[in-house]
């Protein structure tokens, strides 16, 4: 939807196995380097993707879920992206 140019809810929350996640959230839950995921992700930030959205029941927010990918190699590079983001409205 968003690369199509409509609005929307980035902050939205879905149902996966008994979590509440956004669709950062399950963006980096499902996050593999191979299948460019990175551009989703960098997609959902410019878009004012709330990063600091915690799960319910594992209070998990992006940062923490990043640290639990399976690859380390894709841990640091979704880190990396989350760190040096910035929003500057005018």
């Amino acid at each position: 939807m968003i690369l199509r140019g409509e609005q929307p809810d980035i902050n939205c929350t879905l149902e996966y196995d008994g979590m509440r996640l956004s669709p950062l959230l399950l963006a980096i839950r499902f996050f593999q380097i191979d299948q460019k995921d990175i551009i989703i992700i960098s997609t959902l930030l410019k878009n004012y993707a709330d990063v600091n959205f915690c799960e319910e029941s594992t209070g998990f927010n992006a940062l923490i879920m990043a640290c639990h990918l399976v690859s380390e190699t894709d841990s640091f590079r979704i880190i990396k992206l989350l760190c040096e983001h910035r929003h500057y409205e005018n």
